[in-house]
């Protein structure tokens, strides 16, 4: 391993969403806090709640920024609406006052007939309204005042509505430039964070181990499924794993039998029968746990006991993550 890889920002690198860091930082917080009960990570937890406030206050912005520019998008597609129904609507009309729908001069406003105009682009609309306007100001005597008013105004409020949207497009390209200061800011404050904890710890690194859930930087994340099935002998004691668990992961547990509830707990040893912590489980629908519901993640036996002492108990244990 290099040094640079050693020491790289983990929460600065692409691939993670603004969101993903956002909620991860989130989670960090809410779990140091939980755990702060010494005041070890009083001053992580510090800075930590001003970077995620700026961070935070900068994706609300910008996520209304976005809502902004979404409506004006909008404006601009039911003006493509109004566009399409109205060049429908006056087409007789059209025909009738420029001398009928084979005339030259209809041509100028339906060269491709009205189904041209039916479901049209944003690249089409940009074709269309000035060809509307130039044959409308050519021909307005014919047409009249009225007629030749309402095609016009789909020139103004056509153009009115794109040019809002450009000026909201603009300002969301201006709001980038904070998202760099304010992001960065967070990530390294994580960074930070996460190195000075480590070292906390650098003797016995299971305290702070529950302390980060890295699973919440990425969107799709593959979790590992490790399935463990067998049997119990009556009143029998059974060694599932032997592995330091933590909370990103979780335990589905199920009991297969019949006639036979089963106990799960975190032992120190293949033998401890310190089950104060167990959870007892009996046949019917899966049970979800985090590993710390059943003992001190330090401990790394994950033992099971069958509870009858008359029927052999069979289990189905599933570790993801």
């Amino acid at each position: 391993m290099t040094v640079e890889k050693a020491l790289e920002n983990r929460f600065n690198k692409q691939g993670i969403s603004r969101p993903n860091l956002l909620s991860y930082a989130k989670d960090n917080l809410n779990r140091l806090t939980a755990n702060n009960g010494t005041g070890l990570y009083t001053i992580q937890i510090g800075y930590l709640t001003i970077y995620i406030a700026s961070f935070d206050a900068e994706l609300q912005l910008d996520d209304s920024t976005k809502n902004l520019r979404k409506g004006q998008t909008k404006s601009v597609d039911e003006m493509t609406v109004v566009y399409s129904r109205t060049m429908s609507e006056y087409e007789n009309e059209i025909g009738r006052k420029l001398g009928g729908k084979t005339s030259p001069s209809f041509y100028e406003f339906y060269p491709n007939g009205q189904t041209e105009y039916s479901l049209p682009t944003r690249q089409q609309m940009d074709v269309f309204i000035p060809r509307i306007k130039n044959a409308t100001n050519k021909h307005h005597t014919e047409l009249g005042v009225d007629l030749s008013a309402t095609l016009l105004a789909l020139d103004t409020e056509y153009n009115l509505a794109r040019d809002t949207q450009n000026t909201t497009i603009a300002k969301v390209t201006a709001n980038k430039t904070l998202v760099t200061s304010n992001q960065l800011a967070l990530a390294n404050g994580l960074g930070k964070s996460f190195h000075e904890i480590a070292a906390m710890h650098s003797d016995d690194i299971a305290p702070c181990i529950g302390l980060f859930n890295f699973n919440l930087l990425y969107s799709n994340v593959h979790h590992t499924r490790l399935v463990l099935k067998g049997d119990i002998a009556v009143s029998g004691l059974a060694v599932l794993l032997n592995k330091l668990l933590t909370d990103n992961s979780s335990i589905e547990i199920k009991c297969t039998g019949i006639n036979a509830s089963l106990w799960l707990w975190l032992g120190a040893t293949a033998t401890d029968t310190d089950d104060r912590m167990a959870i007892n489980v009996g046949p019917g629908p899966i049970v979800t746990i985090k590993p710390s519901d059943i003992g001190d993640l330090k401990k790394t036996f994950l033992l099971m006991k069958n509870d009858s002492s008359v029927n052999t108990a069979s289990y189905e244990v599933t570790i993801i993550g």
